[in-house]
């Protein structure tokens, strides 16, 4: 998978693609609206929990910028990790929510 990663002063987005299969999932952070989650999985777009919707674009913007930066919430109806760490050139993320399980790395460019 590959991981794209776009910041504006208003936005976000964030691509995951596969080589030949497109887009597999699409982020979308707009500030002072909820984040939109694009799937080709699923038909329609779906949402997270307000504490992460609130959280996530902080968390991302801190993930680039910090060495390390580990997130962990865990309740009945929620079980999230967003952890990130830097090796040389390379920013290792995985995000955990409920079954959902993302593992990657961006290249500073």
């Amino acid at each position: 998978f590959n991981i794209n990663v776009s910041i504006y002063k208003n936005s976000s987005i964030i691509q995951i693609k596969r080589t030949f299969y497109g887009n597999v999932l699409k982020i979308e952070l707009n500030q002072g609206e909820k984040a939109s989650f694009f799937s080709t999985q699923y038909d329609e777009q779906f949402y997270l929990p307000d504490y992460i919707d609130r959280n996530f674009r902080y968390w991302l913007t801190q993930c680039l910028f910090s060495k390390d930066f580990n997130i962990f919430k865990s309740t009945e109806d929620l079980s999230f990790k967003f952890l990130c760490n830097k090796n040389k050139d390379n920013t290792n993320i995985i995000i955990e929510y409920n079954e959902f399980y993302i593992e990657g790395f961006l290249i500073r460019q």
